[in-house]
């Protein structure tokens, strides 16, 4: 009986196994531009980094997600114009928010941008290594749950300590699209403290997230009253045991 309610509760679950996805944002571009922010930036370049990214709710558009989605993870496009060695970042924040802040149109405040919805994702030391086939990959410690079809998005990063220069002389980059109307742009400034930007540009890093589709409601409900039928049914099983059993005793 309990591989009997094993297999039945597999087949729930196995019913309602939910597809990752990759969503590409820029979806197209050329690759025409290049930055250090906000990972690769050296303290000859800045003792710290904030820096906020705008992405248009729009490109996730067109993979059948239902209204709300899970972004568990990114991957940030690369470049090199020299070797370059893996090395860890030792206090690095990152956040995620839905905005209603558009691309080519964050406020110069960065406080201005966060949605209500602000959620650290990731914090700690960060390993920075090509790490997977999209580019640089980084694992949330934590889902945040993005309503594409109503919000922006903005991927929102403290990096409290740049890495000192590399000894081999590698500068790699992060691959960004600058075409003034497209889905992204991008503000940072030197100084993780600062309230404002320094620099505001319509780039934007081509960015790979890590999506799964949350569930919808009606779905959510059918497994739950299946899966207490199922223990509905193994309950009165084991009774009916227990009862022939008494007989027998008897």
């Amino acid at each position: 009986m309990k591989a009997t309610l094993f297999s039945l509760l597999f087949v729930c679950c196995a019913g309602n196994s939910v597809f990752s996805a990759f969503v590409f944002s820029p979806r197209t571009g050329s690759s025409n531009s290049a930055t250090l922010y906000p990972f690769f930036a050296r303290t000859n370049n800045a003792p710290s980094v904030r820096f906020q990214q705008v992405y248009q709710g729009g490109d996730f558009s067109g993979y059948g997600f239902t209204p709300s989605v899970f972004i568990t993870g990114l991957s940030l496009r690369g470049a090199g114009t020299g070797p370059g060695q893996p090395f860890t970042l030792s206090n690095v924040q990152i956040n995620l928010s839905s905005t209603f802040k558009a691309p080519d149109g964050l406020s110069n405040i960065f406080a201005d941008n966060v949605g209500a919805d602000d959620t650290i994702v990731y914090s700690g030391p960060l390993d920075i290594f090509q790490g997977d086939r999209f580019g640089f990959y980084i694992e949330f410690r934590r889902p945040f749950v993005f309503p594409w079809q109503v919000a922006n998005l903005l991927f929102d990063v403290r990096n409290f300590q740049t890495a000192a220069p590399d000894p081999f002389g590698g500068m790699p980059a992060f691959l960004t699209e600058r075409s003034l109307g497209d889905t992204v742009s991008m503000i940072w400034a030197r100084d993780v403290n600062s309230p404002t930007a320094e620099f505001m540009v319509t780039d934007g890093i081509f960015t790979v997230f890590y999506v799964e589709p949350i569930p919808e409601p009606g779905t959510v409900v059918i497994l739950a009253f299946g899966f207490c039928g199922i223990v509905l049914l193994w309950l009165r099983r084991r009774r009916l045991v227990g009862k022939e059993q008494m007989h027998g005793a008897h």
